[in-house]
């Protein structure tokens, strides 16, 4: 079986107070993309076999490896399964990947062993490994709050352009929440975004990051990045999650692309236009993007 891991942009990410066990309480609007990794999963006769060829950390510690693990140990099926993972999203950059990845695995194994433990058991499995995991077993635009594993609504979005730009470094989470500084008052977005899935919202309407300021205080190129793509015309920009990330929002792929052509590139970095992942974009996904110092 071949399946694709979306990516993820955090189109809104309030963070509050952090809580006894060391979190932080949030609230984030996530909508997966058409840039993907690539998984081959079969089933195999009682081994598990895992391959991600150029990943730069050991096998035992993915997230992809241990949601395989997690499966056999709580469905307590006899069997296992040959693993092979294709990385496209870069680690560090705010996209989740990693989580993405994990969540494929799990919905695959779910189907390889017609285990149909559906969705919300899916999903509780994936908050398991980690905080965005369970956002990518719906693949959808939704609105997750805890820790980033409970489901809190589905949102309908109006079809946007992205463009994704992608430094040449990551960004430490635990250091960027290390910085944070938290407002004392402030309007929640994700407080005037429908929650009934009925009313189409348009994803640059939803904008706000409280990471980017801490962010752009360890990486100041970072706010320059949102500053350039606001500069051609992006309809918004914002960083992703607590970095690297950084990606403008754009009519179609004829205003991304008019105004590409008048963003400076910079070396070293890679542009990546994309999409929100849809049926199509899952059946016909191919990993393209721009270097920079064009």
């Amino acid at each position: 079986m071949r399946l694709l891991a979306p990516a993820k942009l955090n189109l809104s990410l309030e963070i509050e107070a952090k809580r006894a066990d060391g979190f932080h309480e949030l609230r984030t609007l996530m909508v997966p993309i058409a840039f993907c990794d690539e998984l081959e999963i079969e089933r195999s006769g009682g081994e598990l076999v895992f391959a991600a060829p150029g990943c730069n950390f050991p096998d035992e510690e993915n997230l992809a490896l241990r949601a395989a693990r997690l499966f056999f140990a709580r469905t307590g099926q006899r069997g296992g399964a040959v693993i092979r993972l294709e990385k496209h999203i870069p680690a560090g950059a705010g996209l989740g990947g990693g989580s993405s990845d994990a969540a494929a695995v799990l919905r695959a194994l779910d189907r390889l062993y017609a285990t149909c433990l559906g969705d919300e058991a899916l999903m509780a499995m994936a908050a398991e490994l980690g905080s965005d995991c369970a956002f990518f077993i719906k693949q959808q635009a939704l609105v997750m709050g805890g820790r980033g594993e409970k489901l809190l609504a589905e949102v309908s979005l109006v079809e946007r352009a992205y463009l994704l730009v992608l430094p040449p470094f990551g960004m430490p989470t635990a250091a960027v929440y290390r910085a944070l500084k938290l407002p004392l008052t402030r309007k929640s977005v994700l407080a005037t975004i429908p929650s009934d899935g009925m009313e189409s919202v348009r994803p640059e309407d939803c904008l706000v990051n409280d990471l980017e300021m801490a962010a752009f205080e360890l990486r100041p190129e970072l706010g320059a990045l949102k500053r350039e793509l606001l500069d051609v015309g992006a309809l918004g920009a914002q960083m992703s999650g607590s970095g690297s990330t950084v990606f403008g929002v754009f009519e179609d792929h004829d205003h991304l692309m008019s105004s590409m052509c008048r963003l400076r590139r910079r070396e070293g970095y890679a542009y990546v236009p994309t999409t929100r992942l849809t049926g199509v974009s899952n059946e016909h996904y191919r990993s393209e993007g721009v270097s920079g110092n064009r």
